[in-house]
């Protein structure tokens, strides 16, 4: 196996799944993650992730067993990060009022104007 920048794992350490990701970008991004923090990550799934829309595949995250603590932690406090940050733009986008397409609004005002027109031309007639 190989790890993300390419050195070789050797067999003498044993490798565990830290986690599962939802495709190989998210799993990329967890390796990259890691990779900041020092910790040698893997991982194997990414080729039939997406290979058939019916059955997907999840791609998983190895690293090293004396990593694992630290590597949780890591992955715990990126997830809650991820998570109040959602939950943020959540409450943002549910604390501005909705908008009325403006669409809607010039097609209306267009409807009137000629509904005015055929009155004032209909009056002459």
């Amino acid at each position: 196996m190989s790890s993300e920048t390419g050195e070789s794992i050797t067999h003498n350490q044993q490798l565990v799944a830290l986690c599962e990701a939802n495709d190989e970008f998210e799993a990329r991004m967890i390796v990259a993650m890691l990779a900041d923090h020092g910790i040698e990550a893997t991982t194997t799934g990414e080729f039939t992730a997406g290979f058939r829309a019916e059955a997907p595949g999840e791609v998983r995250v190895h690293i090293y067993a004396a990593d694992l603590p630290v590597a949780q932690d890591l992955l715990n406090k990126a997830r809650s990060q991820s998570d109040s940050a959602e939950d943020t733009e959540l409450d943002r986008q549910s604390a501005s009022p909705p908008r009325e397409p403006v669409f809607s609004s010039w097609l209306l005002i267009s409807v009137v104007i000629t509904v005015i027109i055929l009155c004032l031309l209909a009056m002459d007639w």
